[in-house]
């Protein structure tokens, strides 16, 4: 019974960790700035295809502006690549560890 709980919480932080290993992942092959210009270039059509009306304008761009943000965020963390990679190393050192450690207590 014990083993069967410690096996589980192990299990469940190792689900954490693989989740956090996927995010990094995702950001450091992120590529928000052509993004941004594609966004931009959007937006330049939308101007000129609706000249003065103001109001379409704004229903058009407001996403492709929210859009934009985020990708803003993306790209800002972006600049701290070292650090995300060193976090990534340590998240598959404590990734290898809990596999050992589920192997062994399934073992018992």
């Amino acid at each position: 019974m014990i083993e069967n709980i410690t096996v589980r919480a192990l299990k469940r932080e190792l689900k954490k960790i693989d989740g956090e290993i996927s995010k990094i992942d995702d950001l450091l092959d992120a590529n928000p700035l052509s993004e941004i210009c594609e966004i931009r270039e959007k937006a330049a059509e939308i101007l000129d295809q609706n000249k003065g009306d103001y109001e379409t304008i704004s229903k058009l761009i407001g996403p492709l502006a929210e859009r934009e943000k985020e990708l803003f965020k993306i790209a800002r963390k972006q600049t701290s690549t070292n650090s995300l990679v060193d976090r990534k190393v340590r998240l598959m050192s404590d990734r290898g560890r809990l596999i050992n450690d589920i192997f062994f207590a399934e073992k018992k």
